[in-house]
């Protein structure tokens, strides 16, 4: 099973390849919470956020069904102003997302 940070990275390539400006986002005491892994802009000016997860991942508690509650959210947000948004368990997923 791949983990979460090699799907990330390889997500993060396959947009780079395609022309996109792709940011990693790295979660810290400080930052916000809910913020997705991956957020960018296409080429053309579309904003979007891709939030993601291995294969096999279920939320093995209230915190982590918190959390993944809080990021569904910022999906939703980043939807309801225009931008692409979603959940990719691999790159596949992701470009889905991006070319729906």
């Amino acid at each position: 099973m791949q983990k979460e940070s090699v799907i990330v990275l390889t997500i993060k390539k396959q947009l780079e390849s395609e022309g996109a400006l792709v940011f990693k986002y790295h979660g810290s005491v400080f930052g916000v919470l809910g913020h997705s892994d991956l957020y960018g802009c296409l080429r053309g000016g579309k904003f979007f956020a891709i939030e993601v997860k291995p294969p096999d991942w279920r939320p093995r508690n209230k915190q982590e069904k918190n959390r993944h509650e809080t990021q569904l959210a910022f999906l939703k947000r980043i939807k309801d102003n225009g931008g692409l948004a979603g959940v990719a368990r691999d790159v596949n997923e992701a470009m889905k997302i991006i070319v729906p």
